[in-house]
């Protein structure tokens, strides 16, 4: 299923830090199933419009890691990918301060 707006559709796992020579670049905490390539559907989407992609964290900048930076879906849940791929809530508690559960 597309993680970006939950469909099911034809997948292709999209890298959230592409541009990077680090170990991690290929590892699954690293690879997100979308729907589309590179240039079509939600990945185009991820591709063509960077700005929103990392407000929702499917792109990632400098300084950010996928252990620690989360991703939102298509229904508002936020969540981080482990090492594994495993995906792990991520909430933001009344105290303000962000952590996984």
């Amino acid at each position: 299923m597309c993680n970006r707006v939950g469909i099911h559709s034809s997948i292709a796992e999209h890298a959230a830090w592409a541009r990077s020579k680090q170990d991690w670049i290929n590892s699954p905490g690293n690879l997100v199933l979308v729907h589309g390539t590179g240039t079509t559907q939600c990945h185009g989407e991820i591709e063509s419009h960077p700005v929103e992609a990392a407000g929702r964290g499917f792109r990632l900048g400098i300084g950010q890691h996928p252990d620690s930076d989360p991703i939102e879906d298509s229904d508002g849940d936020r969540w981080i990918l482990s090492s594994r791929g495993t995906k792990i809530a991520y909430a933001i508690p009344p105290s303000g301060k962000e952590t996984t559960t």
